[in-house]
């Protein structure tokens, strides 16, 4: 995975956190986690700043999705299961964040049995 495909999930994960109208700290956290882990340590400066920069309005989920161009089942769950964890990060699910990752899902072009139980 290279980084411009880090990144891109990164805001993705950034739309899950602020489908509800709100990042909460915990999500945020998790989304750090989860970026260092693809990395392998710590986030390049780079990348923290054009994260940091996230503007959830101006966001194109579908363009960032379709970016991605995930072509396996086993790689769209495993991009919808990181997804669900950012929504539940806060311990709080709304519908909002539901439909979320249901949209998340159609511009992957995920079928139902890929993501029907993680909402």
């Amino acid at each position: 995975m290279n980084e411009e495909q880090i990144k891109t999930i990164g805001k993705i994960l950034l739309g899950a956190a602020f489908s509800d109208g709100h990042a909460d700290g915990s999500e945020l956290d998790a989304i750090v986690d989860i970026l260092e882990a693809f990395v392998g340590g710590a986030l390049p400066e780079g990348m923290v700043t054009e994260l940091e920069a996230f503007d959830w309005h101006e966001f194109d989920v579908k363009a960032a999705c379709e970016s991605l161009a995930l072509q396996t089942s086993d790689d769209r769950r495993a991009l919808l299961v990181l997804v669900a964890e950012i929504i539940e990060a806060d311990e709080m699910l709304d519908n909002d964040e539901e439909a979320y990752v249901r949209m998340v899902a159609r511009y992957l072009n995920a079928k139902p049995a890929e993501y029907m139980d993680l909402v």
